[in-house]
């Protein structure tokens, strides 16, 4: 894995560099020289296909990851051990690693160099991603497909498409990962009988990954002059029978398409690109016509048409997987009784993918049907479809063979996790981080990026999004297991899945112990439940720290000497679970690019005079804050609030603001998400003002101290979606909130009976989603993302 060895040291010179104490240790230049060749290095990686087949490329591919490794480990080493000899104690010693020389490390990089410019100089850059006139396109075969499995209600509304009446040119595209039967739903519909009857022409081409634009139109050339030739009641002209493909090609597949309501499938496109070249091939002459496409990424549909409506295939059910396991195995709905229930293990173990039912029951019609064989099977389906079927190990290894390179690292690194493992999208995002896989961007943050390559990698359907959170945004997710499969088996080759270098997660601690400073390059520090200690004063010195997650205990105190830069945290991100935040202008200065923070305020406090609440505001960059008191504070300090206008998500607890004082709220320009957990507001009315809460999408109210009345009007929240209401006596629900126009879902929770009676009367006049609850906490249900407060990022996984 090349590319993302190179990026790990890339991490680490810069870091070196912006450290004067280590870059003397280590020779600025010799470090800047290093620096240098693994840029270069990675524009090489960059300027050729990450999919080059080439021996030449993937022999220097392999040295560059080798050479970039053990240059990684030289630097560490030395590192190390230039901390640990500052150590007067005798017991650390031993800890000292064996000096590498970076000389020759470097020496052995600068090789590889040299190398890859004597390409560059022989023959430029190599091989783009598309090759617009290279490669071949192949046309599909018609052969006769049986659906079984599939969403019948998709196929119907896809006919409906293909048949309708809309006289312009549509696109209508397929997408789902690979496997899933966007082809096989394709081909049934292109073979329907009604489907044959209503098109004129009709043509079927394979969009390879290489592939050239003359092929694609000899080969749509040839299908329509064998579909023409097919239709015995139309009179081909004489312009029309001449459809061979050679110069003007182009023109004459044009033409020819001229005047006819033709159906055309583009199957497997890859890249957006592709549509670029061909779209020219396709007239629109308002005579009905139609081109299906079918791609794996996201990114083609909306590309090709933003405005036309995707069908996205989703995994089948258990039932519906089992229907095709019976189906491709025995050809009926019957399986023998002795075997239905290790039968139905090995369905389930599909996860959904008919790619994955087809082929294991191929495997299994093949072998003796005893129970003691499809017992292995079923212990044993990852592997046994991996290694032993070519083709499908092969459709699901083109996902990823064709990513770019600096897409493929974090894809791999999902194998780390446990089969079907529910991931915490926070979690992963700095892990990757953590990791160094990750190239900084111009104006963006390394979390901004990461969430970048995730949605990229989710447009794709290489990560499936299992729970969306109140922002909308993805909160967990998860991969396909025989997709882990091929993280597992490309990782080993690549030589990619090592020890994490220093994201720690710890449980139980009595306290951190001071020399955690040590760890220089630590990223992510997670301690649960400290117990009230103080965390080490060493902390300010960790420069490298982007999250701090801790459990109640307090951040020691910022005394350091003036202009001293080695203690501003720059990197820190996340600052979640301290105690009494003291908003000092110093500490908020040691702080500036905190972009969630999380804190408690305890009972013991009884002088507030050295918290500077109102210097929240200079926190520029803030987008989340949890703000809880665990008993109501003076309303002094409480009118002293002031939230900076930066923030998108606002939780408060226990703060009893009196309702007139909502405007410090209301005015946040870009506030989605507003959480009111337990008495954070009192007074009996509430009424918001106009020109407030103009991008609020979700609301969650809990518990509100004595309010009765709920004046809203649909000017006050216009893109409100979800609302949730929980242990709420509200007279009645505000009339106005069916004329609320974006608002999707109410839910309620514990709340008395007339909220309950007026919701229902709402949900029965207009199209709002109404759910009452039972009895229990919101934060312990999945189908809603109401006023939790996640401690996810500390759960324990296979990559901690």
């Amino acid at each position: 894995m090349a590319y993302a060895a190179l990026a790990s040291l890339l991490h680490i010179t810069e870091q070196i560099l912006n450290s004067d104490s280590n870059s003397n240790s280590f020779g600025k230049k010799q470090i800047e020289s290093l620096q240098e060749s693994v840029g270069y290095l990675l524009d090489f990686l960059k300027s050729c296909c990450s999919h080059n087949s080439s021996q030449t490329v993937k022999s220097l591919e392999m040295q560059i990851r080798d050479a970039a490794y053990k240059a990684e480990d030289a630097l560490e080493s030395q590192i190390a051990n230039h901390f640990l000899r500052d150590s007067t104690r005798d017991k650390y010693s031993n800890l000292r690693m064996k000096p590498q020389s970076l000389e020759k490390v470097t020496e052995e990089i600068d090789s590889v160099k040299e190398e890859v410019k004597k390409i560059h100089d022989g023959r430029g850059l190599l091989e783009p991603r598309i090759l617009p006139f290279a490669g071949s396109s192949k046309p599909a075969s018609r052969g006769n497909n049986i659906m079984v499995g599939m969403d019948d209600v998709m196929m119907m509304q896809i006919k409906e498409r293909l048949a309708g009446q809309q006289s312009g040119l549509e696109i209508i595209p397929i997408v789902g990962m690979g496997g899933i039967g966007k082809t096989t739903l394709a081909r049934t519909l292109f073979n329907d009988q009604l489907i044959i009857e209503n098109f004129d022409i009709r043509a079927w081409v394979t969009i390879s990954q290489e592939y050239r634009v003359q092929d694609i139109v000899r080969s749509l050339l040839d299908e329509i002059k064998v579909d023409l030739n097919m239709k015995k009641d139309i009179e081909i002209v004489p312009s029309k029978q001449k459809l061979q493909a050679k110069k003007g090609g182009m023109e004459h597949l044009y033409k020819s398409l001229c005047g006819w309501r033709y159906l055309i499938v583009l199957d497997d496109v890859w890249n957006a690109n592709a549509w670029d070249d061909i779209k020219m091939l396709f007239p629109d002459n308002n005579s009905r016509s139609r081109i299906m496409i079918t791609t794996r990424h996201k990114e083609v549909v909306t590309y090709a048409d933003s405005f036309s409506l995707h069908h996205e295939m989703k995994l089948l059910n258990e039932d519906m997987s089992w229907h095709l396991f019976c189906r491709s195995l025995f050809g009926k709905d019957y399986c023998p009784s002795e075997l239905v229930d290790i039968g139905k293990k090995i369905a389930k173990k599909c996860r959904g993918l008919p790619l994955a039912i087809v082929v294991i029951a191929g495997l299994l019609s093949k072998q003796n049907m005893t129970e003691e064989y499809w017992e292995y099977v079923a212990e044993n389906v990852n592997s046994v479809l991996v290694r032993n079927d070519e083709e499908c190990s092969e459709i699901l290894s083109l996902s990823y063979n064709y990513l770019p390179h600096h897409l493929k690292p974090c894809f791999l690194y999902m194998g780390v996790f446990p089969e079907d493992c529910d991931i915490f999208v926070s979690k992963l995002i700095k892990l990757w981080v953590a990791e160094g896989f990750l190239i900084p961007v111009k104006s963006k943050s390394l979390e901004l990026v990461a969430e970048e390559y995730l949605e990229d990698l989710i447009d794709r359907n290489l990560i499936m999004v299992r729970r969306h959170g109140s922002s909308g945004k993805p909160k967990t997710c998860s991969i396909h297991d025989l997709l882990r499969e091929i993280c597992l088996r490309e990782a080993q080759n690549e030589k990619f899945l090592y020890v994490l270098n220093r994201y720690l997660a710890l449980d139980h601690l009595k306290r951190i112990p001071s020399l955690i400073s040590s760890l220089w390059n630590l990223q992510t520090l997670i301690a649960s439940d400290l117990s009230g200690k103080d965390l080490p004063s060493g902390i300010w010195d960790m420069t490298q720290l982007r999250h701090l997650q801790v459990g109640n205990c307090y951040l020691p105190a910022a005394t350091i000497a003036e202009g001293n830069s080695c203690c501003v945290l720059k990197n820190l991100q996340t600052l979640s679970g301290v105690m009494n935040f003291k908003c000092k202008e110093e500490v908020i200065a040691r702080t500036p690019n905190l972009r969630k923070l999380k804190t408690t305020y305890d009972s013991r406090i009884s002088d507030w005079s050295g918290y500077c609440l109102h210097n929240l505001v200079l926190l520029n960059n803030l987008e989340s804050l949890s703000f809880q008191f665990d008993r109501v504070p003076n309303e002094t300090l409480v009118q002293n609030l002031a939230f900076p206008s930066s923030l998108k998500k606002l939780t408060l607890r226990g703060c009893q603001i009196p309702w007139e004082h909502m405007t410090i709220v209301g005015v946040l320009p870009n506030l989605e998400v507003l959480k009111l957990q337990s008495e954070a507001f009192r007074g009996p009315v509430w009424q918001p003002n106009e020109e407030e809460f103009l991008l609020l999408k979700f609301l969650f109210i809990e518990k509100p101290v004595g309010l009765q009345e709920w004046r809203a009007e649909y000017t006050h929240f216009p893109l409100l979606k979800h609302l949730i209401l929980r242990e709420c006596n509200l007279e009645e629900i505000p009339s106005s909130i069916e004329e609320f126009a974006t608002l999707e879902i109410i839910e309620l929770y514990e709340c008395s009976p007339a909220t309950e009676y007026s919701c229902k009367e709402i949900q029965e006049n207009g199209e709002i989603k109404v759910i009452v609850h039972p009895s229990k906490d919101p934060q312990d249900d999945n189908s809603s993302s109401s006023g939790s407060s996640s401690s996810s990022d500390s759960s324990s996984s296979s990559s901690s």
